[in-house]
């Protein structure tokens, strides 16, 4: 894994940044690792994120969380209204900004520009307006109220996820569009919000399911929203240890492991029941993992096939034996921290390592004065771009949902005796249904505007099929174990035999090299391995999963990758092989801790739901039961407007007067704001609050994120017709995009439902044909019997 042979994709691709914090930053560190030129615009002082440490410490050029994300960038000073920046802005082929300027008129004097715009509740809606925070999103979009243990308040993700979640969101929706240009496709202006890629990456669909349950068996959902998965994590002899069951086959395996095998016949294999039973499950899982080291229990786990990993912080991830043998930390250019590397590799090629990072305002940049591109002739920027998606879960399938979103064609493959196991895995509890298969509210949620076929790829005849697709390809994707594709004959080198220009993109839970290369893997377990776990949960507790980035956000990078790809292979009108790890997009949004441990020795922990940057910050009680109030301080101006609303002279006190001083006193602080909120409704306490510019909001159910004023308003679930269960609010993307109303023109495919036309209308196999396949079940409609 070399980088000799960098060929950098996106050369010649300019990119201004002049949006702060870390959506913006992190967008345009995708960018540059992928070769684009990329220029930030800070205010006089610097991009305040340029001095942010968790550990408090002072930096003469930059902290390392900025230095890890402007690392190769170029540094000028300069404000929108500016107008050589504005020049500037208009000579770019893509804009990142966080509401610094106005989209709309940069786009009159450039209109094939590409805006993204990165903010808290996006440019439009309700809430567009309001002061906000990590945390108000958070509990806004539904993640917060769905995490924890029912004994104790429900409690955040840690690492600030959706501000990362925003920015791989916008710049892969960017690069696509940017992509569009040059090929005939008009400019946008996308307005990314970090609600929304939360709300994505967060919530497990748990808002479809509800209204299904609720259309069909009148069923409201219980309070409280909150629960944990049993198992996940425990302690181990020397540290954490954390598992994942998302099969039958898993949790036989993981009681195996236990050394519990009689759980099998008890039960214990359905989810359901060891929830029922958790704390009881829990001790016995612990009486386990206690006695073992943490290698002894990978090792056996590995053996069993058992989804298993260790549940990493900043320091130990960077032993983890799987990323240490794929080379996968760097140090940064002047040998002061230790950061992820990008997480693809194109052809074997990882991107180049750090530069250094550039010196407030010591740039120079001279405008290019455009350059010559195609008449606009596509209506969506990836019109005309066929996908062969040979994807399953989650992962796989929300990369290839992005590029059919953005007008890709999109042709997704499962079989008839294997079909998604994301169909079964959330409709198992409709099994006594009709067409139950049919009923998984992940399945009807991530597969939007694709085609749906079945072929049977452990047959001669299946596989006669898939190469005639993979002809068709312009790019064919897939998530299995790197061993599953060679064993159907569709390794690398056979899809460039059959189409010596396709890009090829494997996306494997740890990479296809390494030690744990063939280990099998899941979202849970990224989640625990890249760090991102370790900072979830009460300092007091065991580390919670934040339930859901790992998949998401791993089919966002991934999306960002198959692009990149797609630019390097049209450039030199070749195939080319991308690898997407889904654990090193994971550490990629887990960089925070790493980085700070490196370059300052701080370990960052979690600590419920406080934070290092916001003080006070947490859930508050209302009158009401469960009708959390949260609350988030940034800054003193903040504070000084929260201290007017609370109308409390205790809280004018010189000890509460800093940041510091807060998070010195925060259990104080606490005390005086719960019993101003609990002598109000929610409602009442929110609306004073946010009105006066207090970051505040409600923590939504997130069985019930649809009936969100903010999400409506910005239209972003849909109604998604089904012949089989219905219509469902599903959501959809999260930007909005001038001149689309509607992201879904298609809803998710039944099992089989396009296999006339594929094979017939575009491969031409005869009715006869057909027939006999489907009678030998390698294509059909329904799981075999």
């Amino acid at each position: 894994m070399s980088e000799g042979n960098w060929q950098s994709p996106l050369e010649g691709f300019r990119v201004v940044e002049i949006g702060t914090g870390i959506a913006s930053g992190y967008a345009g560190k995708l960018f540059v690792d992928a070769g684009a030129e990329v220029i930030k615009v800070e205010p006089v002082g610097g991009d305040p994120l340029r001095w942010w440490s968790a550990s408090g410490k002072e930096f003469a050029v930059a902290a390392p969380l900025f230095s890890h994300l402007a690392a190769g960038k170029t540094s000028i000073i300069g404000s929108a209204t500016d107008a050589n920046i504005e020049d500037l802005l208009c000579d770019a082929d893509i804009v990142i900004e966080s509401g610094e300027v106005n989209p709309a008129t940069l786009r009159r004097r450039n209109p094939r520009l590409v805006v993204i715009s990165l903010t808290p509740f996006g440019r439009t809606g309700p809430y567009a307006d309001r002061a906000a925070t990590e945390f108000i999103v958070q509990a806004e979009c539904g993640s917060i109220a769905g995490r924890g243990v029912v004994e104790t308040p429900p409690v955040q993700w840690g690492g600030r996820t959706s501000e990362w979640a925003a920015g791989v969101y916008g710049a892969a929706a960017g690069l696509a569009v940017a992509i569009g240009v040059r090929n005939g496709a008009d400019g946008a202006e996308l307005d990314v919000s970090w609600i929304e890629s939360a709300q994505i990456s967060s919530n497990l669909f748990s808002d479809p399911l509800f209204s299904f349950l609720k259309g069909v068996y009148g069923i409201d959902p219980p309070l409280p929203a909150r629960s944990v998965e049993t198992p996940s994590i425990y302690p181990t002899a020397d540290g954490w240890i954390g598992f994942n069951t998302n099969g039958p086959q898993h949790a036989e395996a993981f009681l195996r492991l236990i050394e519990r095998p009689e759980l099998i016949d008890e039960g214990y294999v359905l989810a359901s029941n060891r929830t029922a039973n958790r704390l009881e499950f829990d001790d016995w899982v612990r009486a386990y993992t206690t006695k073992h080291t943490t290698a002894e229990i990978l090792a056996r786990a590995g053996e069993l096939r058992c989804p298993t990993v260790r549940v990493n912080d900043g320091e130990s991830i960077l032993q983890d034996e799987q990323l240490v043998a794929r080379e996968f930390f760097a140090s940064s250019a002047d040998g002061s921290f230790m950061a992820p590397r990008p997480h693809y590799l194109i052809d074997n090629e990882r991107p180049p390592k750090p530069k250094a990072v550039p010196v407030l305002g010591s740039g120079t940049v001279t405008l290019r004065g455009g350059i010559d591109l195609p008449p606009v002739t596509k209506s969506m920027p990836l019109e005309g771009l066929k996908v062969f998606d040979v994807t399953c879960w989650w992962a796989g399938p929300s990369n290839t949902q992005l590029l059919a979103a953005l007008g890709a064609e999109v042709i997704h493959v499962e079989s008839v005796k294997h079909p998604d196991p994301m169909r079964y895995a959330a409709a198992v509890m409709f099994i006594d249904r009709d067409q139950w298969w049919e009923m998984s509210s992940f399945y009807v949620s991530i597969n939007t505007n694709k085609l749906g076929i079945t072929i049977d790829l452990n047959e001669p005849d299946g596989i006669a099929l898939a190469e005639r697709l993979v002809q068709w390809a312009d790019i064919v994707v897939e998530n299995y174990t790197p061993r599953v594709m060679p064993k159907f004959g569709l390794g690398p080198d056979r899809i460039r035999e059959l189409n010596d220009t396709a890009v090829m993109v494997r996306q494997p839970a740890f990479g296809l090299t390494g030690p744990w290369l063939d280990r099998v893997g899941f979202a849970q377990n990224m989640e625990q391995m890249s760090g991102l776990a370790y900072l979830t949960g009460y300092p007091d507790q065991e580390p919670l999963v934040p339930r859901g980035p790992g998949d998401p956000l791993g089919g966002a990078h991934g999306a960002f990758a198959t692009l990149t790809g797609l630019v390097a292979a049209q450039q030199k009108a070749k195939g080319c092989l991308v690898e997407v790890a889904l654990v090193e997009s994971a550490i990629n949004i887990a960089a925070e801790p790493i980085v700070e441990f490196t370059g300052t020795g701080v370990m960052m922990q979690r600590d419920g739901n406080r934070s290092a940057h916001c003080a006070p910050q947490g859930l508050y009680d209302s009158d009401e039961d469960e009708q959390w109030v949260a609350i988030s301080i940034a800054d003193n101006e903040q504070w000084n407007a929260l201290c007017q609303v609370v109308n409390d002279d205790r809280l004018l006190q010189d000890k509460f007067a800093t940041h510091a001083g807060r998070r010195e006193h925060h259990d104080e602080i606490d005390v005086l704001l719960s019993a101003w909120t609990k002598s109000k409704s929610r409602d009442e306490a929110i609306s004073v609050l946010t009105a006066a510019g207090v970051p505040a909001g409600k923590v939504q159910d997130p069985r019930l994120s649809h009936e969100n004023e903010h999400l409506q308003g910005r239209k972003f679930f849909e109604e998604s017709p089904n012949p089989v269960i219905g219509s469902l609010p599903v959501p959809m993307m999260p930007w909005r995009m001038n001149g689309i109303d509607k992201w879904m023109r298609r809803p998710a495919p039944l099992m089989g439902e396009h296999n006339q036309y594929v094979f017939s209308d575009m491969l031409g196999i005869s009715g006869a044909e057909l027939e006999r396949l489907k009678s030998m079940q390698i294509i059909g409609d329904k799981p075999a019997t």
